[in-house]
């Protein structure tokens, strides 16, 4: 009896022990499994950012490269040739930078946060996108001058400010994979941060905004309007107002019916 006893306890014991080592092991197991996965989503973060930062250092020279073939084309010592073939780079560029437009946004927000996503969207994007209204111009001013001397608005410290944003971002992303904050533990917002309009962030002396070559949005809107206002003919003025008030008159009606 006791033996049988004994025998049981025996057997219990064991069975814990086992199911203790089981559990044990399986706790390890998920720990690697979770470590495989850290290691992996911080390879592909880090990839992102590779990717990210170099594309954007690419388009910021091709920039630059374009505007003192033009500067150089606008000051008659220039030549169409280099003029068209650092066009054509730019335009390389920028192929690929709008190909992996929403590609990259996507990317960064998932391995960088939502905070992150922001400044590229609105900083970064934003400047870029004014940066290439304005070289555009800047070109066609320069390959419509021949080889006569022409003043180009100034754009290098345009370019300047915006590679300041560009190091910002970079700055940024490489603390996060330092700290490991990234992926699952990136910083996440709630709301979605406004679009910043840093091509038009200068500002005049009486406070206005300093608009430049290449900017848009409801600054530039309220200039257009300004400039209508001032040299549109009087007469001019009063039939649009007529015809504005003739409108409103029937879209009242019509609510009316």
């Amino acid at each position: 009896m006791t033996s049988v006893a004994g025998g049981a306890l025996g057997s219990w014991f064991q069975r814990r022990a086992w199911a203790h080592q089981h559990e044990i092991q399986l706790r390890d197991e998920e720990r690697q499994r979770e470590a495989q996965r850290r290691d992996e989503e911080h390879q592909r973060a880090l990839k992102t950012f590779e990717e990210v930062s170099q594309l954007l250092d690419r388009r910021l020279y091709r920039m630059r490269r374009l505007y003192w073939a033009a500067r150089e084309m606008a000051a008659g010592s220039g030549d169409l040739e280099r003029l068209a073939a650092a066009r054509a780079d730019y335009r390389a560029v920028l192929a690929e930078w709008n190909d992996n437009l929403n590609r990259n946004l996507a990317l960064i927000e998932t391995y960088f946060g939502t905070p992150t996503r922001n400044v590229m969207s609105g900083q970064i994007y934003e400047g870029f996108a004014a940066l290439g209204r304005g070289l555009e111009e800047i070109v066609k001013i320069a390959s419509a001058a021949g080889n006569g001397p022409v003043e180009v608005p100034r754009f290098g410290y345009r370019v300047t400010r915006v590679s300041r944003a560009v190091y910002a971002l970079n700055l940024q992303m490489l603390r996060q994979l330092s700290d490991d904050s990234i992926g699952r533990a990136a910083p996440q917002e709630t709301s979605q941060t406004a679009p910043r309009e840093i091509a038009a962030a200068e500002e005049a002396p009486d406070g206005e905004p300093l608009l430049q070559i290449g900017d848009q949005g409801r600054n530039v809107r309220r200039l257009q309007r300004a400039r209508r206002h001032r040299y549109e003919p009087r007469d001019r003025r009063r039939a649009r107002a007529r015809h504005q008030r003739q409108v409103s008159v029937i879209r009242t009606h019509r609510r009316g019916l």
